[in-house]
């Protein structure tokens, strides 16, 4: 779960993880081109979205082996 989405430029969004999905997963952000933008090697608190442009992002949720969890997508306003 990502909120707040859509999220205004410079907020705060929250990536809550689901049961059963450690902590030791990855999320990469992609823009809509599918140029990676942000690579965080384990699970972040938070995602400060400040230094990104306003528009449509998609996330990737990994576990440790590579294996695609989750995706869905990101909007900033």
């Amino acid at each position: 779960l990502v909120y707040p989405n859509p999220a205004a430029r410079g907020n705060t969004i929250v990536y809550m993880l689901r049961q059963g999905i450690a902590t030791s997963a990855r999320l990469q952000l992609l823009d809509v081109s599918g140029r990676m933008v942000r690579n965080y090697t384990e699970m972040p608190g938070e995602i400060k979205t400040g230094a990104l442009p306003p528009g449509v992002y998609l996330y990737r949720l990994m576990d440790s082996s590579g294996n695609l969890l989750e995706t869905g997508k990101i909007i900033l306003q």
